[in-house]
């Protein structure tokens, strides 16, 4: 099964047990608080989104080894979605120039990223997937129960791919010849700090609502100009199947907190490894039997890491 169909095969199995779990548990159970959504991880429990200095932290022991991938896969492909690249940003600097503005940053990342496309290093893609659904303590130990439930979903095998084999179907973005369109408008931070022979960047991403709508043309988004999200078109391929369990009406995401680090060499530009951190506040409007029409608030955290 494709990376993202699983995304979307864990998101939508999640959402359909908790529904008919809730019914079992009554009405109220199945009540399901419509206020503002939670932006902390479950699988952390910190109650904040991941600070920029903790994703940092996280992408430094990379930094500091680093490593290659070998390993043969045959990866999928699916049509290319024409889009127009994003506003455009200032060139990188020099070989060897430290690149210092948000602008440089993210010319430097965009050019470094799709090298990966072209130049087909060969990688390692580890992905852990952690959800939280809001609402009433019943709710809440239903939704651990079914993180349980979902664990080899949630968390797949590695993915590896062989030097030299096309990359577009794992790293991001997804299917396409291209890893990064992201213009400096989009970004909220940037930094670059050099060491050893290396330069460790780190990009956070603005804040995106991105409506069900919008979701069929997500390479028209800033942020699927950089990262995968959640398609409309995926999401209802899987509902296909689940009709008779649950029938979604609408769906609204959030994007916030976005972080992307990498170390790119400085002498080569490029990748040595990559860390991007998505979260998505989800507010699904469905309906189901026995439960009729409710609102689920739940909120995606993707960590995926990339060894070249």
């Amino acid at each position: 099964m494709k990376t993202t169909m699983k995304k979307i095969s864990a998101f939508m199995m999640a959402c359909c047990l908790l529904i008919s779990l809730a019914a079992c548990q009554g009405p109220g159970a199945a009540d399901i608080t419509n206020g503002s959504v939670p932006s902390q991880n479950v699988a952390e429990q910190t109650g904040d989104t991941l600070p920029v200095d903790d994703t940092q932290e996280s992408a430094s022991h990379a930094f500091d080894t680093g490593s290659e991938a070998t390993s043969a896969a045959s990866p999928n492909h699916r049509p290319v979605e024409t889009v127009k690249p994003g506003s455009a940003t200032t060139k990188p600097p020099k070989q060897n120039q430290k690149p210092s503005t948000t602008a440089e940053i993210v010319a430097y990342f965009n050019a470094a990223a799709n090298k990966v496309k072209t130049e087909k290093p060969g990688l390692t893609k580890t992905e852990k997937i952690s959800f939280q659904v809001q609402g009433d303590s019943a709710i809440a130990g239903i939704a651990n129960q079914v993180q349980k439930a979902l664990k080899n979903t949630l968390n797949p095998d590695p993915i590896t791919v062989k030097k030299g084999a096309s990359h577009n179907a794992v790293f991001p973005v997804e299917n396409q010849s291209w890893a990064s369109r992201l213009s400096a408008d989009a970004v909220s931070s940037a930094s670059c700090v050099e060491k050893n022979g290396a330069y460790l960047i780190t990009i956070r991403l603005k804040d995106e609502h991105i409506s069900y709508e919008q979701a069929k043309k997500p390479l028209q988004t800033r942020h699927g100009q950089v990262v995968d999200i959640l398609k409309t078109s995926e999401i209802e391929e899987q509902i296909k199947d689940l009709s008779w369990l649950i029938t979604v009406h609408d769906l609204d995401q959030t994007y916030s907190g976005t972080t992307i680090t990498c170390t790119v060499d400085k002498q080569s530009q490029k990748m040595r490894s990559a860390h991007y951190r998505i979260i998505s506040h989800a507010v699904i409007q469905a309906s189901a039997p026995l439960v009729g029409d409710t609102t689920v608030n739940a909120t995606l955290t993707f960590n995926q890491e990339y060894q070249f």
